[in-house]
């Protein structure tokens, strides 16, 4: 008895360690000038847009249109017990202040850090450069333990000066379990989506 639960444990955990480093299966979609590959469909949050918005013209004090969308993450995370989405949202900035990456990166980290629990243990952080399609961006990371969940969030940034648009590209997974067992899976997981990010309407755009 005690032989095959454990065969039975040995089973669910390499089922799981399949579901977390296989690659779903990814269509390219386009979203707010954006291309990714990603296996769910995004919808458009009006609401979400609004506070967006707001936070915006709170820290530059200029905003322009805002576009947001939102999907969840694909049932093979899901099964390994993952919370999460990916959100995707476009600034059409007026041109009275073009954003400076690096000090949109600093408050990107600063904002997420602000919205767990007063307890929350900055585990990582990170901010490095980035090209995407031509255009200069950041990839911002942050790991966090907020009592039982742990909280993985990445992001790309990117500015397109020409128009004055910018991007928010952002992937969170959050576990409450075997969060320490999957953290190699979720990183690998995380990048590899946002390096499907393409710029599709910068028409000065290079490879």
């Amino acid at each position: 008895m005690c032989c095959a639960r454990f065969l039975l444990v040995v089973f669910n955990v390499t089922i799981l360690c399949v579901a977390a480093f296989s690659p779903a299966a990814a269509e390219q979609q386009s979203i707010a000038g954006i291309a990714i590959d990603y296996p769910v469909l995004f919808e458009r949050m009006p609401g979400w847009e609004e506070a967006t918005k707001r936070s915006w013209l709170n820290f530059w004090g200029v905003s322009g249109a805002i576009e947001a969308h939102q999907a969840s993450i694909p049932p093979t995370k899901r099964l390994t017990g993952a919370y999460g989405m990916l959100e995707i949202v476009r600034v059409k900035l007026t041109p009275e202040r073009p954003p400076n990456l690096d000090d949109v990166a600093r408050a990107w980290l600063l904002h997420h850090e602000g919205r767990g629990a007063m307890t929350a243990k900055v585990v990582n952080r990170d901010i490095s450069a980035a090209r995407i399609s031509g255009l200069d961006g950041r990839r911002v990371s942050l790991e966090v333990e907020a009592g039982a969940w742990t909280v993985f969030d990445q992001a790309l940034l990117i500015h397109n000066p020409d128009r004055n648009d910018f991007w928010d590209i952002n992937i969170v997974l959050l576990r409450r379990f075997l969060a320490t067992f999957f953290v190699t899976s979720d990183r690998i997981y995380m990048k590899g989506v946002l390096d499907t990010v393409q710029v599709i309407d910068n028409p000065n755009s290079t490879p």
